[in-house]
């Protein structure tokens, strides 16, 4: 069953959102089709879904386009396998993002009990973005409410950030930090409301995540930057400031959606990894933003290549 609900939002392909208008209820019997288009998440859909493609025609001193134009997958699928030229080839479009949240904070209303001395709101800008950024890619919580960061030891900007930015925001917070065995270390503080809008909005398990839409479409440009700047700076891949590694596939596409709003270009890399010895493989998804310019860096707040 694959439904749209009344009030939901959707992505249209002209990069804005649009609310529903008329709630759509249909029922498919048959097979599945998955699109795996080069530098992005694969996805699955029914055969009749609509997909606005553009026909590449590669000549040896020019390309040539045609289109766009609206095809179902089905009618997609079987221009690829009729096809004998290799010259040709179909680009997916895919639209880029209208930055439509207008709001400055987070209310924390919700989440406060009466006995914990708490903000009512968290503002957004830079700062609160970049803390929440580096919680998506490197942080846990507890059902009593630390909220915790696991880094690498000599990651001395980013404790140096934290240690600095959780008091601002948090005045009452205890802050611990406490070094491992190997090259860990791990930054908590208490916030029960705080961990329970990160569990909330986020989600706990790391390939479950989503980024919240009051960041990622915010019209804030500092706000996405901000988010953006700390999901960098909490990635495993060490090739640079525009490679990010990450388990969610919704995390995945989100982050390409945030790049493009930015006015850069990503492209998304599946690979296996096995979790542990002999256990399933999971997908890791590799984003790497095409544009490591100076002025994407300079935007980001990164006077060099961290460590």
């Amino acid at each position: 069953c694959i439904r749209d609900r009344d009030g939901d939002e959707v992505l249209t392909h002209t990069g804005a959102f649009r609310r529903v208008i008329q709630p759509l209820k249909r029922y498919h019997k048959g097979k599945l089709l998955v699109i795996k288009a080069y530098g992005t998440v694969p996805v699955k859909v029914t055969p009749e879904h609509m997909v606005w493609v553009v026909k590449q025609i590669k000549h040896e001193k020019q390309v040539i386009f045609k289109g766009p134009e609206w095809l179902t997958v089905q009618e997609l699928k079987e221009k690829l396998e009729s096809e004998t030229d290799p010259k040709v080839s179909y680009m997916l479009l895919q639209p880029v993002p209208e930055a439509y949240i207008n709001l400055d904070k987070i209310s924390l209303e919700d989440y406060r009990d009466n006995t914990e001395k708490s903000p009512k709101y968290l503002p957004l800008n830079f700062e609160t973005a970049r803390l929440i950024g580096l919680w998506i890619a490197k942080g846990s919580t507890s059902k009593n409410g630390v909220v915790t960061f696991t880094i690498e030891r000599q990651m001395n900007g980013i404790t140096s950030f934290l240690l600095k930015t959780i008091p601002s925001y948090f005045p009452h917070a205890k802050i611990a930090v406490e070094d491992h065995e190997g090259n860990g270390r791990t930054i908590n503080f208490c916030s029960k409301h705080f961990a329970k809008w990160l569990r909330e909005k986020i989600g706990d398990e790391a390939h479950q995540r989503r980024i919240p839409e009051v960041l990622l479409f915010n019209e804030s440009r500092d706000v996405r930057l901000g988010l953006l700047r700390g999901l960098i700076e909490g990635k495993e891949n060490k090739k640079g400031t525009n490679y990010l590694r990450t388990a969610s596939p919704s995390i995945a596409y989100q982050i390409q959606l945030l790049v493009a709003s930015l006015g850069y270009i990503s492209f998304i890399d599946v690979a296996p990894r096995r979790n542990g010895t002999g256990k399933t493989e999971i997908p890791i998804y590799t984003i790497t933003i095409a544009d490591s310019s100076s002025s994407l860096l300079e935007e980001l707040g990164f006077k060099a290549l961290p460590k």
